[in-house]
């Protein structure tokens, strides 16, 4: 009886996250192409540990259906957020600009 009720919820928590996941994908995609970050490395001629890590930096758009990531075939990289000192970002703020919100490397040296 619990084991029933328990592989129901189950069910139906995958087919939530699946249904989600399938609805971003369609959103993203919209009619675009969708290809691997295999692909996507060779056409754009970079390694795929870059597009992974412009994908976990969030600079590269992409789509996870269930373990495999697909990206936009139109999608492109990015560019970084420029890192600025504390100092700077606070004569910034005071000044009324907007500064950019990656904080700068400590181990960088100025």
């Amino acid at each position: 009886m619990i084991g029933e009720a328990l592989v129901a919820g189950l069910e139906a928590a995958v087919r939530a996250i699946v249904r989600d996941e399938l609805e971003r994908a369609a959103a993203l995609g919209a009619g675009a192409e969708l290809v691997t970050v295999a692909a996507y490395a060779k056409r754009c001629s970079l390694s795929q540990s870059t597009v992974r890590a412009a994908i976990a930096d969030g600079r590269l758009e992409a789509v996870k259906i269930g373990r495999a990531v697909r990206i936009p075939a139109t999608a492109s990289i990015a560019r970084p957020v420029r890192n600025v000192s504390d100092a700077e970002r606070r004569a910034l703020e005071l000044v009324g600009v907007r500064s950019p919100s990656t904080p700068r490397n400590p181990r960088r040296k100025p």
